[in-house]
């Protein structure tokens, strides 16, 4: 084979490699920095759901205790 063939092949070659290489090493890293947001994104929302789960139990809780105080008022004042 002549000279000018197989340096044709080898630069095509290389430049194949050139321009598939990057984006093999960048598809990954793309998908790397999208997981990684995905797991940020849903540790905040299991935050915030558990933040709002307290403050509702809280909230709860003392309406809970309200009305057994207003219940127990108003038993002590039937028996007056």
């Amino acid at each position: 084979m002549p000279k000018g063939v197989d340096s044709a092949k080898s630069s095509k070659t290389t430049s194949c490699e050139f321009t598939d290489g990057p984006r093999v090493l960048v598809a990954p890293a793309v998908e790397t920095v999208q997981v990684i947001w995905l797991l940020v994104i849903i540790q905040d929302w299991f935050v915030y759901m558990s933040t709002s789960a307290k403050a509702l139990l809280i909230s709860l809780k003392c309406s809970l205790n309200q009305s057994m105080k207003n219940s127990s008022e108003t038993a002590r004042l039937d028996k007056k």
